[in-house]
């Protein structure tokens, strides 16, 4: 299913068409077939805590969400890197590189996911 993603407080669209990996196989798989995001997509990982961009060819923003979609840290990742671990996280949205300093998301904001189709 697709998801829409917003900034809680302010309305301020994250993502549009947002995919959901939930089952162990497409966390593994997450973006490792892809050549690139593209504006207004994303990958929702969950549950997951860390990720990393071993064989991936393009840059990625992690945004590390609590239980509580709460977002715990933003990374800016380039390939072969592996991400700190987020002890509270319980999902993680990955976003074109520049999503999070294009649209504001920092520790602190809650976002909203809600079905797209």
């Amino acid at each position: 299913s697709l998801l829409q993603v917003k900034v809680a407080t302010s309305g301020t669209l994250v993502a549009e068409r947002c995919l959901e990996a939930k089952t162990p196989i497409k966390r593994m798989i997450g973006l490792l077939n892809h050549d690139r995001l593209e504006a207004g997509e994303g990958l929702l990982l969950a549950p997951c805590n860390h990720v990393h961009t071993w064989f991936m060819r393009f840059a990625i923003d992690a945004v590390f969400i609590s239980s509580e979609n709460i977002v715990l840290a933003v990374d800016e990742l380039v390939p072969w890197k592996l991400s700190r671990l987020h002890w509270k996280s319980r999902k993680v949205l990955e976003l074109p590189l520049g999503t999070c300093r294009k649209v504001g998301i920092k520790a602190g904001d809650r976002l909203e996911f809600t079905c797209s189709n």
